[in-house]
């Protein structure tokens, strides 16, 4: 079940399973920006052999992203030999949709400093799982909801769900008698 089909070394096909709770037509941002995330990954693991790391990212959403073709392209704005600063766009019918800018670091030891006074957070193994699409129709939500993702099982684990309009509303809106989770890709 992939968000996206390579239809090119830089252009995209959304799926069914980038559709959002409020329009099904729209993608959820989350796919869209970790598709750009992705981008930088593959560009900077082509273009260096040193590994740096992304450390920073940051997100700028210019307009909705249809669930349609996107295009990506990956400009690096500040070389270096340690630090590096990148931007990922998406654009949907030549209009930039999503910006990402992202700092890139080479990694180094750094366990003379690690650790802290706090408890140490749960793993998301440790948490119990919790279905997004009881709430939220759409393919992107479907899609979360047949995986145990870490952030719906620490909302669980904190015994609240995620705000939505109206679950009601929202239940409403997935075809009567489709299943909250599916492992069919069109779930």
């Amino acid at each position: 079940m992939p968000y996206f089909e390579r239809l090119g070394e830089t252009r995209f096909r959304a799926t069914e399973h980038t559709s959002g709770a409020w329009r099904e037509d729209e993608q959820h941002i989350a796919p869209a920006i970790g598709l750009l995330a992705h981008v930088v990954e593959r560009d900077v693991a082509a273009r260096r052999d040193d590994a740096l790391v992304a450390s920073r990212l940051s997100y700028d959403i210019l307009g909705t992203v249809p669930v349609a073709e996107v295009d990506t392209a990956v400009t690096v704005l500040r070389a270096g030999r340690t630090i590096e600063l990148v931007e990922a766009t998406m654009t949907h019918a030549g209009r930039t949709v999503a910006v990402l800018r992202a700092w890139l670091l080479q990694t180094r030891d750094s366990s003379a400093v690690a650790g802290t006074g706090l408890a140490r957070l749960p793993g998301p193994d440790e948490l119990p799982a919790w279905s997004p699409s009881d709430t939220w129709p759409g393919g992107s939500s479907a899609r979360s909801s047949c995986g145990d993702t870490s952030r719906n099982r620490a909302a669980a684990a904190s015994g609240r769900a995620p705000a939505s309009r109206s679950s009601t509303t929202n239940r409403s809106r997935r075809p009567p008698g489709s299943p909250a989770c599916s492992t069919s890709p069109t779930g």
